[in-house]
């Protein structure tokens, strides 16, 4: 996404974003660092890139409390709000910033520089701390191209190859470049007289004492009190800059509630919109609930494959660091958009796995994997035990990895449009989730009477998981799924479909994005080639040839990345 660059060279390059038409651009020299910036015309009173004698400071993205600090500190500017707080604080000042951000100071007199990113690093920063050059930028191909006019050479990590090829994102701190990491949810880089550390300001953690004494409507108001303080938070952003209200809708519970809680707060007109099959539940669920507010809708039809071709440009903005089929739909719609107009792209992200855990029963003891493949899962087995025993417990571990660096790290295609937030990422609320025991959060237990309490006309809608309403009877609800189960296997038979995906049934049909794909990897292999192991390169010879659509899509990720990565310009 847009952003900004820091360098302790100066450099004979430009910023490059997919829509540069789109963005500010500035350069200032702070010392011995040299700093770019070329940041999306939006949210600009949230933003900073200045200094003074003292200091330079650069802020990127949407500070959502930045009217209350602004109060607390009796200050006008981003600027002298981030100068007042260094002063009082020190360096972990942004830590009561919330939103999705990220940014640096430097301290000139003592030349010390901070680079940061947010509470769950949905804003991320990429670095390169070579042997006498250090590069910082939002955005990998920033730091790849800082690389490329600096005469450094990148190598391949195959590590990171391999993780795409079974999470479909990276685990860790990782790029596609052994040379190249990415600073993690609640990190920072601290660079003081040209020594580099990195550390961490904030980690989400559990504190079983919390609710011990509470009584489950206690709990349950906590949850409703946190939940609209956190979403005011969000829409009060747009009123501010005079935007108009933009909100994701399906037929799930995370993003109805966000909306009907934005909706219960104040009379508010909010654009609802849907990606989704044609004529599908969510669809109908959708436009039943903004038929209820009486909200617009616009519903892009996700019928077809078109979103295999969009690859380069998904691997851009993704870093290659997501698999990048998986929101190219939603680019689309955000194409045809006058999203000028609109403010925050507002989301019910990892709501399921916050408020509603990744558990379906309080006593069940075995968790997901995180993986979309298991076809190569022994090559990052050992790494992964590694990553796991860095997090409390596997629930934190997964929401770290498969919420933040695999769901959300689609914020990054999203910066290119407008800036994006959730309420369920909200730190205060989140980590109220994380204080709730599992026992209460799994099955979506406390998460659906919390809706029943407060909210109960949200409930008259079905919810699309279980295409039922939450009042039903659970084993009502199970009865029926057997029941669908089993006559999708009946249909399945007679239609001589052998129980393959609804996308593999569509691409074995699609001559047309079969031959893309193969042409794709013939022209995009001699990239890789130099570079792979033997290994590698069987590997994703196998997983292309005989795996489904979603494996093949990982091959052609990580393809493009060589080429973004490591391929001439």
């Amino acid at each position: 996404m847009p952003g900004f660059l820091v360098s302790n060279k100066q450099l004979d390059m430009k910023l490059h974003n997919v829509f540069n038409e789109k963005c500010v651009k500035d350069e200032m020299v702070s010392g011995s660092y040299y700093l770019k910036r070329s940041t999306l015309n939006k949210f600009l009173k949230d933003k900073e890139f200045s200094r003074d004698n003292d200091i330079a400071v650069v802020v990127e993205g949407c500070i959502l409390n930045r009217a209350e600090l602004l109060c607390k500190y009796n200050v006008d500017t981003m600027f002298d709000l981030c100068k007042k707080m260094y002063g009082i604080i020190g360096e972990t000042f942004f830590q009561e910033f919330r939103g999705s951000f990220s940014g640096m100071i430097h301290d000139r007199k003592k030349d010390l520089l901070i680079a940061y990113t947010n509470h769950v690093g949905d804003r991320p920063l990429f670095y390169m701390n070579g042997e006498d050059t250090l590069v910082i930028g939002s955005q990998v191909n920033y730091v790849i191209d800082a690389c490329r006019v600096s005469g450094l050479c990148l190598t391949l990590d195959e590590n990171a190859a391999y993780h795409m090829l079974t999470f479909a994102f990276m685990e860790d701190n990782f790029t596609y470049a052994n040379e190249i990491k990415r600073l993690l949810a609640g990190e920072y880089l601290r660079v003081e007289k040209g020594e580099v550390t990195l550390r961490r300001y904030h980690r989400f953690q559990k504190n079983a004492n919390r609710f011990r004494n509470c009584t489950e409507d206690e709990i349950l108001a906590e949850i409703d009190d946190c939940f609209r303080k956190a979403v005011e938070l969000e829409y009060r952003k747009d009123e501010e800059y005079g935007y108009e209200h933009r909100a994701d809708m399906s037929g799930g519970l995370d993003s109805r509630m966000a909306m009907w809680v934005a909706h219960s707060l104040k009379d508010r007109h909010i654009q609802l919109n849907t990606v989704c099959k044609s004529n599908d539940l969510e669809e109908l669920i959708a436009k039943q609930i903004a038929y209820y507010w009486k909200d617009e809708i616009c519903v892009r039809a996700d019928d077809s494959l078109a979103f295999l071709y969009d690859v380069d440009v998904m691997v851009r903005m993704l870093g290659g660091l997501s698999l990048y089929m998986g929101p190219t739909s939603e680019y689309r719609m955000l194409l045809g958009e006058n999203t000028e107009r609109f403010g925050l792209k507002h989301t019910g992200q990892v709501g399921d796995a916050v408020l509603g855990s990744f558990r379906s029963s309080g006593k069940e003891e075995r968790w997901p994997t995180g993986r979309y493949s298991e076809k190569l899962a022994g090559r990052v087995q050992r790494y992964a035990d590694q990553v796991i025993q860095k997090y409390d417990d596997r629930e934190l571990y997964l929401l770290y990895v498969r919420g933040f660096l695999g769901a959300i790290n689609t914020h990054q295609f999203i910066q290119n449009f407008t800036e994006v937030s959730s309420p369920f990422l909200d730190v205060e609320f989140f980590q109220l989730c994380m204080d709730i025991p599992v026992e209460l959060r799994a099955g979506h237990y406390i998460y659906k009477e919390w809706i029943l309490k407060y909210y109960p006309n949200a409930a008259l809608y079905k919810w699309e998981r279980i295409d039922d309403i939450i009042t039903n009877d659970e084993k009502e609800i199970e009865k029926w799924r057997v029941k669908r189960d089993l006559k999708r296997r009946i249909s399945k038979v007679f239609a001589g479909e052998d129980g393959r995906s609804t996308l593999d049934i569509l691409y074995d049909k699609d001559k047309k994005a079969q031959t893309f794909m193969k042409k794709y990897v013939r022209q995009t292999y001699p990239y890789f080639r130099k570079m792979a192991s033997a290994q590698l390169r069987a590997d994703m010879k196998e997983l292309f040839t005989n795996g489904g659509i979603l494996e093949k899509s990982m091959v052609l990720t990580v393809l493009a990345s060589a080429k973004l990565y490591f391929g001439e310009e």
